[in-house]
């Protein structure tokens, strides 16, 4: 009987150790997520185009945007989730950033000339309302070219955002620059 009661007591330390080896696995996350907003697509040839080559499936007519950070290094880019008309999520779409993706995926973005915004310009998405849309920027291309800070602005948000929405990155010197996405050229 003794032998039992210690082979019950290696079997409940064993137990212990197994979770203590699973807490260590255990990584907290925030995903910051931005208002949902209408998708600005309409059913021309040209929307078919954005849906096809962007990878929007027919029925999303809802978007928003995603980031998640674990221990304040963001996931690398993001994405979006797409949703019906119901809001029922129908696709998510993580952003892998690569310049070259779109030679060798089957869906990518293609943006405008960047606008340049002074402070004042971007006084209601720099509120204390919308701190938490804000990340840090992790694309070494992009961090290499001055951005520090990234956010979503959802389609209509700000006039230069047009139907698609655009990403805006708090550059070095407090300037900000807006990419507004664009329907793609093939």
């Amino acid at each position: 009987n003794n032998n039992n009661n210690n082979d019950d007591n290696e079997e409940e330390d064993d137990k212990e150790e197994k979770e203590e080896d699973d807490d260590d696995d255990f990584c907290e996350a925030s995903v910051f997520l931005s208002p949902l907003s209408f998708l600005g697509i309409s059913g021309s040839a040209t929307g078919e185009i954005a849906r096809r080559c962007i990878g929007i499936d027919d029925e999303a007519v809802w978007i928003a945007s995603f980031v998640i950070q674990f221990h304040d290094e963001s996931l690398m880019y993001g994405g979006f989730f797409f949703f019906d008309k119901a809001k029922k999520l129908v696709k998510a779409m993580a952003i892998d950033g690569s310049c070259n993706a779109c030679l060798n995926r089957q869906h990518f973005l293609e943006f405008f000339e960047p606008v340049t915004k002074d402070v004042e310009q971007m006084k209601e998405l720099l509120s204390d309302g919308n701190a938490k849309r804000w990340c840090n920027e992790v694309s070494p291309e992009l961090r290499s070219r001055g951005a520090r800070k990234c956010l979503w602005t959802c389609p209509g948000e700000l006039h230069e955002a047009g139907g698609m929405g655009a990403f805006v990155y708090e550059m070095k010197g407090k300037e900000y620059r807006l990419f507004s996405i664009r329907v793609p050229s093939s």
